[in-house]
């Protein structure tokens, strides 16, 4: 209905097998927690994409602001991330790799979001950015870093490295396939690829303010394992 389908037959290959992932994470996940994954991505990515348009930080290709496809694009991409994350979180338990610094759940984010600052200043976009990009930003980054202290840091790192791979990944086949463009760079802003790690994190808090909790949406959580360990 956009006039998406015939733009980028790579884009288009590589979003079947989103959605394919998406499939396979849902059938993993309690119906709550997919249902909330999936309305709470719709509704701020929606407010997320209204806003940057607006500012001219992003041009969709035929469109003046964020269309259906896009909405429900993110939303299936944020299945896809988080049902991938709790793999990597899986993995990532069993090598013990943040055992030592159990206690620093907000890191991972807290320095994504660092990297993003840095990032979205250097090339340029802080000049562009007006106060509503600068206080969506602000705000989704710091309900991140609060809701994430609620999370193992071992699910913390892998939404951080699977939202920042696959995240990046999309954008950089949308633009490639000229669905999108960005106002100041020829190419992918590095600060967009890690966009898609505050985005999860504040799917992640939006989520959470409603009752659920995404990074417990499969079973088998770090916590869960010690508190049978502690209380069998």
């Amino acid at each position: 209905m956009d006039g998406y389908l015939t733009k980028s037959f790579l884009f288009d290959l590589n979003l079947l097998f989103a959605i394919a992932v998406s499939i396979l994470a849902a059938v993993r996940m309690k119906t709550k927690n997919l249902l909330a994954l999936i309305i709470s991505s719709a509704a701020l990515m929606f407010v997320v994409e209204r806003i940057l348009t607006s500012a001219g930080i992003v041009d969709y290709s035929g469109s003046p602001g964020p269309t259906l496809f896009v909405v429900s694009g993110w939303a299936l991409v944020m299945v896809a991330i988080f049902g991938i994350s709790d793999l990597f979180r899986l993995w990532f338990e069993r090598l013990q790799l943040f055992d030592r610094i159990e206690r620093w759940r907000p890191l991972p984010f807290a320095a994504a979001v660092a990297v993003f600052a840095v990032f979205f200043y250097l090339e340029g976009y802080f000049q562009l950015a007006g106060r509503d990009v600068l206080g969506l930003y602000a705000a989704m980054a710091l309900l991140g870093i609060i809701f994430s202290g609620r999370s193992s840091i071992e699910w913390n790192a892998a939404l951080v490295a699977v939202s920042v791979g696959l995240g990046g990944y999309m954008e950089l086949l949308g633009y490639a396939g000229g669905l999108w463009s960005y106002d100041m760079t020829e190419g992918l802003p590095i600060f967009m690829t890690i966009a898609t790690t505050i985005n999860a994190g504040a799917v992640l808090a939006v989520a959470s303010i409603a009752g659920v909790d995404l990074s417990r949406s499969t079973p088998g959580s770090a916590e869960e394992r010690r508190r049978r360990r502690v209380h069998p």
